[in-house]
């Protein structure tokens, strides 16, 4: 029998033997591909390793640049809603529009830094920071001085203010988590106190048309559009608590909707409608100031609450409202967001407090059917 590695084997099959050009060998193949000019890269020994380091360099240093290009634009954007919203027409668009948008790239560029470049998470985590702090407005609460509840003469003051505008409200709802939360203030926009069950007020609490106190309102007064110009008014109650007079202000300011919405009208051309825009956002300093500046008359304890329709890095709100404490801002855990459309959330409902109080906790309400989120604020009077 024939050995079964000769080519005696491959001759009793009937088979070619590499004499006559039947089989290829390693050295065949070779020569006939130099002759071809199509040997690969990737066929010779440790081509792979070398090729496959050439790759991650490279999507290293895309991923490098497009993470501190976003870094950039981050904090651009920042700048930009801080210096020009409520400023200049195009800047507000921005700063009432979604900003989650702003996050999206971050799913992309985490899982391809830890990858490709794992040093680059710092940085990439330093945009992070940036996009869901200060441009998506996610707040962390500062712990408030353990000597605050402690002090002389203190007293607390339990505040709930809601929007109650729209056909969806639920009364009952409202009134189950103004019974479950218990404030001592209750103040509305767009709607009545007295729109709620009576069953929702103890006996002894007073009532007016926006606002319900457990404390006794020795005087009321009200600013309306005759002294803005717009749509928004602003009044004052002063409450007899056992702390002292406190200054309470309900507000609901001039909406930016009166001026977004021409835009959305335009859909092919929206800069033309931008002269609407720029109105409303005078209407709406103008509003303000006005506000800001009645507040500012009264001395003692203030607080103010209601529907700014306004975020707080608006340059309207940085103008006339940042000398007073937002609760939420200071005490609040999260997002915030009291307003919500289709796209996104804003929060534009805020509950502010003048020198002398301490926010000891701040929250945004369950929904009760209407177009707003109740926010609920924690206050200590410390000092006088």
């Amino acid at each position: 029998m024939e050995s079964r590695n000769g080519d005696g084997g491959a001759a009793a099959l009937g088979c070619p033997g590499p004499a006559e050009g039947g089989w290829p060998t390693r050295s065949n193949q070779d020569a006939r591909s130099l002759a071809e000019g199509k040997l690969l890269v990737l066929g010779r020994p440790g081509a792979a390793p070398e090729e496959h380091r050439r790759w991650r360099r490279r999507a290293g240093m895309i991923v490098s640049g497009a993470s501190w290009v976003y870094l950039v634009v981050v904090l651009g954007l920042w700048v930009f809603l801080t210096m020009a919203g409520d400023r200049w027409w195009l800047a507000t668009v921005v700063l009432f529009g979604p900003r989650w948008i702003y996050a999206v790239p971050l799913v992309v560029l985490i899982p391809a830094a830890w990858s490709c470049r794992p040093r680059l998470l710092g940085l990439v985590l330093i945009a992070a920071i940036v996009v869901v702090g200060p441009v998506m407005g996610f707040r962390v609460p500062w712990p408030a001085p353990a000597e605050a509840s402690a002090a002389a003469g203190a007293f607390s003051l339990r505040v709930l203010t809601c929007n109650t505008g729209g056909k969806s409200l639920r009364a009952g709802a409202l009134a189950e988590l103004i019974a479950a939360t218990r404030p001592d203030l209750v103040a509305v926009q767009e709607g009545s106190v007295r729109s709620l069950p009576a069953t929702t007020w103890p006996d002894g609490w007073q009532l007016q048309t926006t606002v319900a106190s457990r404390y006794p309102i020795r005087k009321v007064e009200k600013l309306g559009p005759n002294t803005f110009g717009g749509y928004g008014f602003i009044t004052r109650f002063d409450l007899e608590t056992p702390g002292g007079l406190v200054h309470f202000f309900n507000l609901h300011l001039e909406t930016v909707r009166h001026g977004l919405e021409p835009m959305l009208f335009h859909k092919r051309r929206p800069w033309t409608a931008a002269p609407e825009l720029t109105a409303n956002l005078a209407v709406r300093a103008r509003e303000s100031a006005a506000a800001s500046a009645w507040v500012r008359q009264v001395s003692g304890p203030v607080l103010i609450a209601g529907d700014f329709n306004m975020p707080t890095d608006s340059a309207i709100y940085q103008q006339c409202w940042s000398p007073y404490t937002n609760a939420f801002s200071s005490a609040g855990l999260g997002f915030g967001y009291t307003k919500f459309t289709r796209w996104h959330g804003i929060r534009i409902d805020h509950v502010l407090a003048g020198p002398g109080w301490r926010c000891r906790r701040a929250w945004v309400g369950p929904d009760v059917g209407s177009d707003h989120r109740p926010v609920l604020a924690d206050l200590t009077w410390v000092s006088y």
